[in-house]
């Protein structure tokens, strides 16, 4: 994975605010669709195949809270890759993993033992932060006190895959819904024109062991997300040579009956769910020398368990 040093996008005259940058000094790459040749939301990934190695984000730049590193590929593997496009201003993400144990279905688990007693059964998720502005504001107000503010100038999303119930009402719904919009009020921020996701996998049940998935998720970042009103609410603007701050933590379980699970955050920050001001940096890149009218058939990558195959 290819990261460029912050004083070469300086060097560049690259816009680069001084909010971010964990780690101190990396930035990693979004790859650019032109116009035109944005990815079909269906998770056939054959479209990213023309994404060069350098975006490849896999298990290797990984931190556990407590600072431990991802090594066991054998209980899950996964390789994300950061795309955008200036012509649509939204971002589409890739993921394509194995997971020796999914686990989905939650809503009608009964509660497990917990820190404190019985708790909510909880599901594998692959929760993101993103802040277009890199201004590196909180996205996390206390409900009580600041509804409308929740996610509004910095966005934290919960993805699950795969979804349970498609249909428009239910989006936000934590137990059924692709993606859920845990710190804003807003009930259509999953919904097109805003969002949209695409999977496959070689599952029949929701939990299930040894899973390949592909999954790749449209969504929009806002700059002022209004969550009443999608017409006040301010689009971020994807310029190329821009720098966004974006985080996220894959959790993942291993059994249905207990509540523990291990959590790889990208740069190690466990305060993810609260503020931005710790997000990393990701280049709006130019677009790439590929051809994009060729059919790429995407080789077979989640299966290997032990290290990636590209």
């Amino acid at each position: 994975m290819k990261r460029i040093s912050l004083a070469l996008c300086l060097t560049a005259g690259l816009a680069v605010s001084a909010q971010a940058h964990v780690p101190e000094g990396q930035v990693l790459l979004a790859f650019q669709f032109p116009a035109g040749a944005e990815p079909t939301l269906d998770g056939d990934l054959s479209e990213w195949a023309v994404v060069p190695s350098d975006y490849w984000i896999g298990p290797e730049l990984y931190t556990a809270p407590d600072g431990s590193q991802w090594t066991d590929l054998s209980d899950l593997n996964s390789k994300v890759i950061v795309g955008y496009s200036a012509s649509t201003d939204r971002l589409y993400i890739h993921h394509e993993y194995f997971d020796d144990f999914r686990k989905r279905d939650f809503a009608n688990l009964p509660p497990v033992a917990g820190l404190f007693g019985d708790e909510q059964n909880l599901p594998d998720t692959f929760e993101i932060q993103v802040d277009g502005d890199h201004g590196g504001e909180d996205s996390w107000f206390d409900p009580a006190e600041q509804p409308e503010n929740g996610s509004r100038w910095a966005q934290n999303i919960h993805f699950r895959i795969p979804d349970l119930d498609p249909s428009a009402e239910n989006v936000n719904d934590e137990k059924t819904a692709w993606a859920w919009y845990w710190q804003s009020q807003a009930t259509w921020t999953g919904n097109l024109p805003w969002a949209t996701s695409g999977y496959t996998s070689d599952a029949v049940e929701p939990n299930s062991p040894d899973v390949n998935g592909q999954a790749e998720w449209m969504f929009t970042v806002w700059d002022n997300l209004q969550w009443d009103d999608p017409d006040a609410s301010v689009v971020h603007d994807m310029v190329e040579g821009q720098i966004i701050g974006m985080n996220w933590q894959i959790s993942d379980y291993d059994a249905l009956d207990e509540n523990s699970r291990e959590d790889w955050l990208l740069n190690g920050q466990a305060t993810i769910w609260q503020t931005s001001s710790v997000a990393t940096d990701f280049l709006l890149a130019p677009v790439e020398d590929v051809d994009f009218g060729t059919a790429v058939e995407a080789r077979s990558w989640g299966r290997v368990k032990a290290a990636f195959t590209e």
